[in-house]
């Protein structure tokens, strides 16, 4: 059981080195002793993204037991810990959706997990407000960072379409958007996609020398 008798600001900051992909090892801003969970929390100066490499080390101030440590109850203090990997469980990040035609493309932060799909019933397309069925398809490109939709029905020009993602369960799981360390997507409400479907021609006339083309927007 860790200490928690001082002020948790005891445990220096400066006693640990946080390595993030191949930058310099860098302090975190704040540390938090939590005695009943057993925990050492280290507030970051900037957010880990996912799929970035992260280790941490912590190194014991002195050779005897001080107040300056990670400690238990009796007052011993934890070890010197160098280069310890730490698990990245940071979610992949949704960063854009653009749809043409019948095929809507969601963009993510970083490589997704090509051997999981998401089931098709777990997205919601909206167009002009209007819930379409479940896609037709799912697909998942790991060096593109996308999942593309195969719409029931193709959008056309102008209209305003939105798209829904709901994560199965609170843990990780194999149906799901997923990184390449197994980490689930969070879900999407209602999140805005750009229509780059072009205006369609429905018509052509001609009248002597004056030729009219009519388009569906």
């Amino acid at each position: 059981r860790l200490e928690q008798g001082h002020p948790v600001d005891d445990v220096l900051p400066e006693a640990f080195a946080v390595k993030v992909g191949g930058a310099d090892p860098v302090a975190p801003t704040n540390v938090v002793v939590d005695s009943v969970a057993r925990t050492v929390t280290l507030m970051l100066a900037d957010a880990v993204t996912s799929g970035q490499t992260v280790k941490v080390s912590y190194t014991d101030p002195t050779t005897g037991n001080d107040t300056d440590a990670i400690q238990d109850a009796a007052g011993n203090d934890a070890f010197t810990v160098e280069n310890q990997a730490v698990a990245n469980d940071t979610p992949p990040v949704f960063s854009a959706a653009a749809v043409t035609g019948n095929t809507l493309v969601l963009s993510w932060s970083d490589a997704l997990d090509v051997a999981h799909i998401p089931l098709a019933n777990a997205f919601t397309v909206k167009v002009n407000n209007v819930a379409q069925a479940a896609p037709t398809a799912v697909a998942v490109d790991a060096a593109a960072r996308t999942v593309t939709l195969t719409l029931a029905m193709a959008v056309t020009n102008g209209q305003a379409v939105s798209v829904s993602y709901a994560d199965p369960t609170v843990g990780n799981d194999a149906a799901a958007i997923q990184n390449s360390l197994g980490n689930d997507a969070v879900s999407l409400s209602n999140q805005p996609v750009t229509n780059h479907t072009p205006p369609l021609l429905s018509s052509a006339t001609v009248s002597g020398d004056t030729l009219v083309l009519t388009y569906s927007n």
